[in-house]
C-alpha cells in the first residue's frame, strides 16, 4: 500500500466511494488486534473502518471468522463500515465463511474480492508509457 499506484487500483476495487476520502498509506495497519479478532489489513480514517482478511488456497478460518468481526465493526463509531475478504475464487473455505456470514445476519456491508481481480488489474491498467506488471 506504500506505491499509490497500487494503493489507488487496489481501493477501486472495494465496494466503496472514497472520492471523499483522503487515503494515504499511513491509513493502512495490518494485523490490528481487536476484542474479536485481528483482521490481515484495516482501513482506518475518521469516517471509516475497513476489515480486510487476506486468505490463501487452504488457509482455514478461525472459529469466530467472519462473526468477530462484524460484532467488531457494529461496535464502531463510525459513519462507513465494511468487511472485506481477499481470496482465490477456489478458496476451499468460501463457502464456510459466507454461510456463517448469512448466519450471523449483520448489518455491516461485506464484499469478496478475489486476487485474480487485483492481478488482471494491475497487468492490463496503462500507466504512461507502459502497462504495470
Amino acid at each position: 500500500m506504500r506505491f499509490k499506484v497500487f494503493r489507488r487500483e487496489f481501493l477501486n476495487l472495494i465496494d466503496f466511494d472514497f472520492s471523499e476520502e483522503l487515503i494515504d498509506f499511513d491509513c493502512f495497519s495490518t494485523q490490528k488486534t481487536t476484542e474479536n479478532g485481528r483482521p490481515d489489513l484495516v482501513i482506518s480514517t475518521q469516517t471509516l473502518e475497513i476489515y480486510i482478511e487476506i486468505k490463501v488456497w487452504n488457509t482455514i478460518l478461525t472459529n469466530n471468522q467472519p462473526e468477530g468481526y462484524l460484532k467488531e465493526l457494529e461496535r464502531i463509531d463510525k459513519n462507513e463500515k465494511l468487511l472485506v475478504l481477499l481470496t482465490p475464487k477456489n478458496y476451499k473455505y468460501l463457502k464456510v465463511y459466507n454461510e456463517r456470514k448469512k448466519l450471523f445476519n449483520s448489518k455491516i456491508r461485506t464484499q469478496t474480492i478475489f486476487w485474480s481481480d487485483i492481478i488482471e488489474k494491475l497487468t492490463t491498467r496503462k500507466y504512461g508509457k507502459g502497462i504495470l506488471c
